[in-house]
């Protein structure tokens, strides 16, 4: 089992990092134009946005050490699911030339089909959670994945801020859970083989395909830890910067003014002036601060 692990996260961290450079390199005229209002990021244009290219075959290889467990197989169905809608969306983008891709509503339910397929394979073949009521449980885990999805995306907005973000979580259950199988690690060897690349200044972005794949991969390993609430934990930044896009936009919508000066937060403080390096720093403190408060309450 151990030699298992080795080769496992070995082939998945020296895949990614093999093939970073020949998707940068394939991906150079794939570039999408920056947003308008932030202005910070005009020297990022041109900046190649697929590299969750290069992260799905290292993560898949590294999990086809484990194929045979069902754990694994349902963390590899969700991550291919979640950054197909993740790579329509980055196509999209690129298609129209715009920083915009599918419409949020469509983008929206492509994530609640997928987490409903996740859903269903987490209770009927892993067995678990067959004791809630399924009018309890399916609504709940599809919001549940949904969330989870759409907090890591929305994270991934500085460079290595989402892997930053999102690290400290994925330690935490690849030691305190190990039921949850061996997804959390693989992904770990994936982030860490990326963050060469995506450190500041990043040669190249993740995309909303690389960002679909890691929440899909988190939020099923969460599901199959049999803790996801206090795995939720562990996750409250991204989820508070998802919450803040919420709050956003509904009083804008609603009330006509806005609560930020701009949604999510780390583009608040990149406006107030902190710098974009500091910003990730700073997050992969509090996301280590709340992965151990969670492993506490386990």
């Amino acid at each position: 089992m151990k030699k298992e692990v080795v080769l496992s996260l070995s082939s998945a961290f020296l895949l990614v990092l093999l093939l970073v450079p020949l998707v940068t390199r394939a991906a150079r005229r794939a570039a999408v134009p920056m947003k308008e209002e932030l202005e910070e990021h005009r020297a990022k244009a041109g900046t190649p946005q697929l590299g969750g290219l290069a992260m799905l075959p290292a993560f898949m290889l590294g999990m086809v050490y484990f194929s045979c467990e069902r754990t694994a197989q349902i963390s590899m169905i969700s991550a291919v699911l979640f950054a197909l809608i993740g790579y329509a969306d980055d196509f999209m983008k690129i298609h129209l030339q715009s920083s915009d891709g599918l419409k949020s509503l469509h983008k929206l339910l492509l994530q609640c089909i997928a987490a409903a397929a996740i859903s269903f394979l987490v209770r009927e073949n892993a067995g678990l959670y067959e004791k809630l009521p399924s009018c309890i449980y399916y609504p709940s885990a599809i919001i549940y994945i949904c969330a989870i999805v759409n907090s890591v995306n929305i994270v991934d907005g500085l460079d290595s801020l989402c892997i930053k973000s999102c690290a400290p979580a994925l330690v935490m259950v690849a030691i305190a859970l190990p039921g949850a199988g061996p997804a959390p690690a693989v992904m770990l060897a994936v982030l860490v083989g990326f963050l060469f690349f995506n450190s500041k200044s990043a040669t190249i972005f993740m995309g909303d395909g690389g960002s679909h794949l890691v929440g899909g991969a988190v939020a099923s390993v969460f599901l199959l830890s049999e803790h996801p609430l206090i795995c939720l934990v562990a996750l409250a930044l991204p989820l508070v910067e998802m919450l803040s896009s919420f709050v956003q936009i509904f009083s804008i919508r609603v009330f006509r003014r806005k609560v930020f000066l701009i949604a999510p937060l780390h583009h608040a403080f990149q406006k107030n002036g902190m710098e974009e390096e500091k910003i990730a720093d700073r997050f992969l403190c509090v996301s280590a601060f709340f992965s151990l408060l969670a492993a506490y309450f386990l």
